[in-house]
C-alpha cells in the first residue's frame, strides 16, 4: 500500500504518524519514500527511503543489505507505527 500523496514540506504540523494493524501475513514493512519510490521494493531498501521490517524486527536505511538496528519481530494481529519528525526529517 502507498500513500497517494506527499507529506508537505511547509505543514505547520511538527509530527506526521501512521499506524497499520497486520490483519494477515508476516513479510511487512513500513516507512517513508521519496514520491518516486519503486513500489517493487519494500522501504528502506533504496535510496531516499527509511523502513522497518515485520519478519526480521530491522530498521533499513537506504540499504537493503544491512539493518541500522534491530527491534522485536511482529505479526498477524499487531498494531505498528511511523512517524517523521518534518523539520528535522528524524524517523
Amino acid at each position: 500500500m502507498q500513500a497517494n500523496c506527499a507529506i508537505p514540506l511547509t505543514s505547520p504540523l511538527p509530527i506526521f504518524y501512521y499506524e497499520m494493524k497486520i490483519l494477515k501475513g508476516f513479510a511487512v514493512a513500513i516507512g517513508f519514500a521519496h514520491n518516486e519510490y519503486n513500489c517493487m521494493y519494500q522501504p528502506g531498501w533504496e535510496r531516499c527511503s527509511v523502513g522497518f521490517h515485520c519478519d526480521d524486527g530491522g530498521i533499513f536505511i537506504q540499504n537493503a543489505n544491512q539493518a541500522s538496528n534491530v527491534f522485536e519481530k511482529c505479526g498477524t494481529g499487531d498494531t505498528i507505527g511511523m512517524g517523521i519528525y518534518t523539520r528535522t526529517g528524524e524517523v
